[in-house]
């Protein structure tokens, strides 16, 4: 997609009111009601047979609700939805809808939750990430609610022998009905496998370097199909290469000699993977600024150079939210929004003109979209359905001007199928910023929507998963490129 076409495509999000102040802003791809990349008459039949048809807040939605057709996220289909659809229907293809990521834990067993008090449950009630029918139920709702792919949390097991979530994921994830719905990549959480530290080093002499190693080539094997050896068809490829998002990949080496060791670890680790999957691992780095942080630093920008993108894992800064929070509780909107806007903007412009140093290719910038934040021992970040929606807005527009300044000729191809947004966790329950339908969410403030509240301002921005009836994401074939092997 060039440039022109790109920027016709962004100017083309549906930004047009309508009569309900509850309809906000109905992007294009969510009127493409059947998902099949068109918007056409189908589209609005669709929304006609569901005319009346109600929700409900239960997990499994209401028989004869077509959640498809519920164009302005409200657990409803009325003549709104229709009214909607004709003022702002651009009949034809479409560019391609983003793909929706967010974090998803496989560590839950009654015993964990004794250890740690969460502060946000599931609806659905406490399940164990073992259990194929409760990751079921979860696929369910994240194709109702507009969410693409899964990074799964990956701890070494002989790390994490107390939260084996990666033996959970053979038992439960990899075994639900729908997991043909579903993309998966792999959020190596760093800090747990290397060991917890505010700085990490990762030198042949710690043992980290192998350890890093060994645990890359792992997660290649777990992507790969065992009777064919190719790389499975639910995992996340971008740029024909499976996703891998490391996180608090910041703390790794301050000292000139510590990011030496940084840089022959990461290019080993990158060096096992190929080995084992063919491809090298699309690397997503945790190098994004913090509000405070100074301008970036030469860690930072030695790091970012090993990855394909860089975000944060989410945009909560202590330091800020205590400042805010001294006069009143925080919540999303107002000057939290516009002191997190202005950091994203700052982040994007700093890392601009960053290149990949296997692929030649500028660095994306992922700004972090997700919800509010509850945590025990820090101030609680609060966040409104509508809060969170307009938070979402705001940084898709971040991220639709970096693509078209620095990304437009490869978007929709192979390097970038569409735009990546990440949306947080689904079920992070120890920090209040899951996205799953809550009896009781520390963070979350009620609008009437029984729990539901993030979950529909996802798909008021997003629409329903578009992704999860096809067998690829568009253009995600591997490209042919980009195997080099680091030095």
């Amino acid at each position: 997609m060039n440039r022109r076409v790109f920027l016709a495509w962004a100017a083309a999000l549906a930004t047009q009111k309508v009569g309900d102040p509850r309809a906000g802003t109905v992007p294009i791809w969510a009127l493409d009601v059947d998902g099949n990349g068109t918007v056409n008459v189908d589209d609005r039949r669709a929304i006609e047979a569901s005319l009346g048809a109600t929700r409900g807040f239960s997990p499994r939605p209401n028989p004869g609700y077509d959640f498809r057709a519920d164009l302005l996220g409200r657990g409803m289909v009325t003549s709104l939805d229709l009214e909607v659809f004709d003022a702002v229907a651009r009949l034809g293809p479409i560019a391609p809808r983003p793909i929706v990521l967010c974090w998803h834990y496989g560590w839950y067993h009654p015993q964990r939750r004794v250890r740690e008090p969460t502060t946000t449950t599931y609806l659905g009630g406490d399940y164990n990430s073992d259990d194929p029918a409760f990751e079921d139920e979860f696929n369910a709702l994240k194709t109702e609610f507009g969410i693409t792919a899964d990074m799964l949390s990956w701890i070494d097991s002989p790390v994490g022998a107390s939260d084996p979530a990666v033996g959970n994921y053979e038992r439960g994830y990899f075994r639900a009905p729908s997991l043909g719905s579903r993309k998966f990549g792999w959020l190596y959480e760093t800090s747990i496998n290397l060991g917890s530290s505010s700085r990490m080093t990762v030198g042949s002499s710690s043992g980290r370097r192998q350890r890093l190693v060994d645990n890359f080539r792992s997660m290649a094997r777990m992507m790969l199909d065992p009777a064919s050896g190719a790389i499975k068809p639910e995992v996340l490829l971008i740029d024909g290469r499976p996703a891998i998002y490391m996180f608090a990949s910041h703390l790794l080496g301050t000292t000139l000699s510590s990011l030496v060791d940084v840089v022959i670890s990461l290019g080993r680790a990158r060096n096992a993977f190929l080995e084992v999957a063919g491809v090298p691992p699309y690397l997503i780095g945790d190098e994004a600024l913090f509000i405070d942080d100074p301008e970036l630093d030469n860690g930072r920008r030695l790091r970012s150079t090993f990855f394909d993108a860089v975000t944060r894992y989410h945009h909560y800064d202590v330091r800020v939210v205590a400042d805010f929070a001294a006069s009143a509780p925080v919540r999303m909107g107002g000057d939290y929004l516009d002191v997190v806007l202005r950091n994203e903007v700052r982040t994007v412009e700093a890392f601009e003109g960053t290149i990949n140093r296997f692929s030649g290719l500028p660095l994306l910038v992922i700004p972090s979209s997700a919800a509010g934040f509850a945590k025990r021992g820090f101030p609680t970040l609060h966040a409104s359905r509508n809060e969170y929606a307009d938070l979402l807005r705001e940084m898709l527009t971040v991220a639709q001007k970096h693509i078209a300044r620095t990304h437009a000729d490869r978007l929709g191809t192979p390097a970038l199928p569409a735009p990546l947004v990440i949306v947080g966790s689904w079920n992070e329950e120890f920090e209040g910023h899951a996205l799953f339908p809550s009896s009781f969410n520390r963070a979350m403030v009620g609008d009437g929507l029984n729990g539901f509240e993030w979950l529909f301002a996802v798909k008021d921005v997003f629409g329903w998963n578009h992704y999860a009836a096809r067998s690829s994401l568009p253009s995600s074939q591997p490209a042919g490129n980009n195997v080099r092997r680091a030095p």
